[in-house]
């Protein structure tokens, strides 16, 4: 076998066995992740809908913000450009 030959089969070892250690990692992380469980029959059967989570088992809905926009918009801001009411107070 010729020595191209043999370092490009080395490569593709060298790939293959990287990306079997990948998907062992991805597999073991997404194991050790703890599922959320609904508030009502404490099944980890749920999923995420929009701004809540949804439960497979007994159709409950929870976890829903009313309002998410507009609870960021009331908070307060920080950062530059710096609004009138703080500079107000600088003054």
């Amino acid at each position: 076998m010729s020595k191209a030959k043999k370092l490009a089969r080395l490569g593709l070892c060298e790939y293959l066995e990287r990306e079997q250690q990948m998907a062992e990692q991805t597999s073991t992380s997404a194991a050790t992740e703890e599922m959320p469980t609904c508030p009502r029959c404490g099944s980890s059967s749920t999923t995420a809908v929009s701004n809540a989570r949804h439960c497979n088992q007994c159709g409950l809905d929870y976890g829903l913000e009313r309002d998410p926009i507009g609870k960021r918009a009331r908070a307060p801001k920080v950062g530059w450009p710096a609004n009138a009411a703080q500079k107000a107070q600088e003054h």
